[in-house]
């Protein structure tokens, strides 16, 4: 016995362990969580009737309909989200966890499984892509975790450029899991990658986070399974700059459309969206177009009507994912038809 737990002290063997319980379908010291979502969508809902919703709110002068958000609630919409989490708190892992639970969303019977995996990016669109699910009769599993983007990477660093070796052995789990269980899609986004060149600190051009991309699909070993890559959507400027669309929204309560961030703004993340064009040439990979549910082709707006698009620089509310959830499911249906999938 004592030399059972000497083993499971050395870091190879821990990492054996957590590889060989997620490819088994369980999960070290969580089990398996399946949160019921705590809205309803809006069936009528549809990408054509978002695209107007979010043209008229370029022209929006202020909060409107009921319940608008208080003022209490949008300057603290960075810590509230806007609305009650939909997800366990055990599907979020700290920096120094690497063998996440498997968070499963929608119907849980189904045959077909769905993976939503990545950074924050991807986390913010588990409520949408668990309402679709549940319309749809499919199952979505999430598996995420803070600042590990979704692209493969030789090496991973914290926000702070500290080395984060627990992201390569999180994308290890993955992988693993996405080679034994197979699912038939799967949906991955985050931020380009953080590395080191030549000593020099810089996020990843579109070339290299298009390889990254790459490299993921073929570490998954599950080449029925068709990998969509969502485009990011940025709402505040690059760099240290103080600008969230919470923060404009409070300095522009009377005239919120000055919040909308133009898409000729440089206030997004361009290099990924290149790197995603770039990787879909390559036709082992796809994408899907989320961002007609958060911009027009102008612009995006910090509100529309009485929801609160952005909790911070770039990420979206729960409330404004529940309410586009049926929109996101419009996207999916033809994606699981060409799968073969019936819904």
């Amino acid at each position: 016995m004592s030399g059972v737990r000497s083993l499971l002290r050395s870091e190879s063997a821990r990492v054996l362990l957590g590889v060989l319980l997620v490819a088994s379908g369980s999960v070290v010291a969580h089990a398996r969580v399946a949160d019921r979502v705590r809205a309803t969508p809006t069936p009528t809902v549809t990408v054509q009737s978002v695209q107007a919703e979010l043209t008229a709110a370029l022209r929006q002068r202020a909060l409107t309909g009921s319940p608008a958000p208080s003022f209490q609630e949008v300057s603290s919409a960075p810590l509230t989200a806007m609305g009650p989490s939909p997800l366990n708190t055990r599907c979020w892992p700290t920096r120094a966890e690497w063998t996440v639970p498997l968070c499963a969303y929608g119907d849980l019977t189904s045959k077909t499984t769905v993976l939503l995996t990545g950074d924050s990016e991807a986390f913010m669109w588990a409520p949408a892509f668990a309402a679709a699910a549940s319309s749809l009769g499919i199952r979505v599993v999430m598996m995420i975790k803070a600042l590990c983007p979704a692209e493969a990477e030789p090496a991973y660093y914290w926000d702070d450029w500290t080395p984060y070796p627990e992201c390569a052995k999180f994308h290890a789990v993955v992988d693993q899991w996405v080679k034994v269980h197979r699912p038939t899609l799967v949906f991955a986004t985050g931020r380009s990658p953080l590395i080191v060149v030549g000593g020099s600190e810089q996020r990843a051009d579109a070339s290299r986070t298009a390889s990254g991309f790459l490299r993921m699909q073929q570490d998954f070993h599950s080449p029925t399974s068709k990998v969509y890559l969502l485009p990011l959507t940025v709402a505040s400027p690059a760099g240290d700059y103080p600008y969230t669309p919470p923060n404009c929204v409070l300095g522009n309560l009377n005239a919120v459309y000055r919040c909308a961030v133009p898409r000729t703004s440089g206030a997004f993340e361009t290099v990924l969206d290149q790197g995603i064009e770039i990787a879909v040439a390559h036709r082992t990979v796809a994408t899907i177009a989320v961002d007609r549910l958060l911009c027009t082709a102008k612009a995006c707006p910090a509100v529309s009507g009485h929801y609160l698009l952005y909790t911070d620089g770039d990420h979206v509310s729960r409330k404004w994912m529940w309410h586009i959830a049926p929109a996101l499911k419009q996207l999916l249906r033809p994606i699981l038809a060409r799968a073969g999938v019936k819904t």
